[in-house]
């Protein structure tokens, strides 16, 4: 520390230092603040003369100001810190609305055949939350829903149609698809009613196909039907084949085929058979190569006899019958899963 001797009283600033004197006079009855003052190394101390310079009258420590970031005010502090809580917290109950604004929206009250008239309509306009048996279905949810199984529902036969055995397993792969879309998707509750609706929907379907004139028992395709419109679609079929290209041998059968005579309607009799494709169809792994080869095996067996009566008995085109159902079976199967899948993945809208 350096030291020197001057004539210099203690109120002063010099240079840039200061003396307590000086500090203390210049914040009469206020406190200091805003700095901070520290005896640093370098700093200067000078010994006190007289007025006329004959004795020394003791030292004076300058100080130099050293400048510091603000400090912030704790009431300040305490301030922001309540206005930051409280923004996260409005926040927080914004949030909360918005959900209960969506589980609370309008919903319809719908009835399971509602709910699967509604998904069939793949770009339905309606996009209303709907409520089916005390379960909830979001908009949102409904709009998935009808994006994703459009397509898988209306690969089934309307109400009023003749229903041969492949559209039994055509049933079964709808259900199949339906349901594995909504265990990926939707609550055990959600998915328990859309299957009960897909489920019920079918068996109207079934219930509302047209009623056979007789039923020839112990037959696969054991339907007839005469009179009607059944005669003027035979004589139709006649009138077209006698106008066709096919064979000669072809149009001396069906000339001589009886408009009056009852017809065999491609509909399934053996009611046992067709159930059990439905239900086998509704369950089968398609993904897993043992299962389908086994199972196909067991069709090919199930349907032999059925085909055969088609037929006229010929084992040749009973087999490609056969082939040409497991070829369409994988096929469709493949076409409404893909069609899911695709359906499910998230848009992404860009707007530039």
């Amino acid at each position: 520390m350096t030291r020197m001797s001057v004539n210099i009283n203690g109120g002063v600033e010099l240079g840039g230092l200061l003396t307590i004197e000086h500090l203390q006079d210049k914040n009469k009855n206020k406190p200091v603040k805003g700095q901070k003052l520290s005896a640093l190394k370098n700093a200067v101390t000078l010994k006190k003369k007289s007025a006329d310079g004959s004795s020394d009258a003791g030292e004076v420590k300058l100080l130099r100001r050293v400048d510091e970031e603000p400090q912030a005010d704790r009431k300040t502090m305490k301030t922001e810190a309540r206005v930051q809580t409280a923004s996260v917290g409005t926040a927080a109950k914004a949030a909360k609305a918005v959900k209960a604004a969506r589980t609370t929206e309008a919903a319809k009250m719908a009835t399971r055949e509602d709910l699967y008239a509604s998904l069939t309509k793949k770009d339905a306009a309606d996009n209303a939350a709907y409520e089916v048996d005390g379960v909830r279905f979001s908009a949102e949810e409904m709009k998935s829903m009808r994006e994703a199984l459009g397509d898988v529902f209306t690969s089934v036969k309307r109400p009023g149609s003749s229903i041969d055995y492949s559209d039994y397993a055509k049933m079964g792969i709808a259900e199949n698809v339906a349901r594995a879309y909504a265990e990926k998707n939707l609550s055990t509750e959600q998915t328990e009613v859309l299957m009960k609706a897909v489920s019920e929907h079918m068996d109207q379907v079934i219930a509302k196909e047209p009623e056979a004139s007789f039923i020839v028992e112990d037959c696969y395709y054991g339907k007839r039907y005469s009179g009607g419109v059944w005669d003027e679609l035979k004589q139709y079929a006649k009138d077209m084949v006698a106008k066709s290209d096919l064979p000669a041998q072809t149009k001396r059968v069906f000339a001589e085929k009886k408009v009056d005579s009852p017809g065999m309607a491609m509909s399934a009799s053996n009611t046992k058979l067709a159930s059990t494709l439905r239900s086998r169809f509704s369950t089968l792994d398609f993904g897993n190569e043992d299962e389908l080869q086994s199972f196909f095996k067991q069709y090919q067996d199930w349907m032999k006899p059925a085909y055969l009566e088609v037929h006229g008995g010929s084992e040749n085109f009973a087999a490609e019958h056969i082939a040409e159902d497991i070829t369409m079976y994988k096929k469709s199967y493949e076409k409404l899963w893909n069609g899911v899948l695709a359906a499910s993945v998230p848009h992404v809208d860009l707007h530039i």
